[in-house]
């Protein structure tokens, strides 16, 4: 007979109280502000409404979101704060309305062309969730890259890419001094045939280039890595102060 499996607790809910750890406090009010945010979203995109959502962090900082935008919601809102122009809305939004049971099949349609499009939507995250966790996996350094990417906060983002912005000015200046433009944003360079005043030969001229480059590069990994170092710090301290798994975030 096989021994009985001791009962499952199951799916606990967490308390809703005060959070003491400032770490704690933090970690836990980024990730369930981007679970409010969401839910703002799939609101609009669902049932067609205009909705903001407006969150003052511990620290005084101010997040918002809306559909279409949270200043169009919040002036919206204002401008209707008298008591006559609540009345006619409520009026406008009557069950009862002739117009609105006319439209009842469109807003059905489209109702449902919208959740057709969110499944869509969802269903290419899964697959690109599915394709990143293999190449991680797989130990793709690229992947390892956009994990840290993607753990940056606001204020890590904003100094990431104007290092990577002063990177790629590095890197055009380097190929002005050859006559070869940047092309589709440095993504590639321009270099074929011979070179017009010297004569100089396709291999000659790319070892040339990539010679002078070479600091431009090692100026790019310094500055990127620095970046992504301080980001790195910041999110492995957030961690480390939160070990409990927050339900619903």
């Amino acid at each position: 007979m096989a021994p009985e499996r001791p009962p499952s607790m199951g799916r606990q809910k967490i308390e809703i109280r005060p959070i003491e750890s400032e770490e704690a406090r933090r970690v836990c009010f980024s990730k369930r502000r981007r679970g409010l945010f969401n839910k703002v979203s799939e609101l609009a995109i669902m049932c067609g409404v205009e909705a903001a959502a407006l969150v003052f962090s511990p620290g005084g900082r101010v997040f918002s979101f809306g559909d279409p935008s949270a200043d169009s919601v919040i002036d919206r809102f204002m401008s209707s704060s008298s008591s006559e122009e609540q009345a006619e809305a409520a009026a406008d939004d009557g069950a009862g309305d002739p117009n609105h049971i006319a439209l009842a099949p469109e807003l059905d349609r489209e109702h449902g062309e919208l959740r057709a499009k969110l499944a869509a939507s969802l269903a290419r995250m899964e697959t690109a969730k599915e394709s990143f966790a293999k190449a991680r996996a797989e130990g793709s350094q690229a992947a390892a890259w956009l994990d840290l990417v993607c753990q940056m906060e606001e204020e890590d983002l904003v100094a990431f890419e104007a290092a990577l912005s002063k990177a790629h000015a590095h890197v055009a200046a380097k190929a002005l001094l050859f006559g070869r433009p940047m092309h589709g944003g440095g993504g590639e360079f321009e270099i074929g045939g011979t070179s017009a005043s010297g004569g100089m030969e396709m291999t000659q001229q790319q070892q040339m280039m990539m010679s002078a480059m070479q600091p431009t590069m090692e100026l790019v990994g310094t500055e990127v890595n620095a970046a992504a170092a301080a980001a790195q710090a910041a999110h492995d301290g957030a961690a480390a102060a939160s070990a409990v798994d927050w339900d619903g975030v």
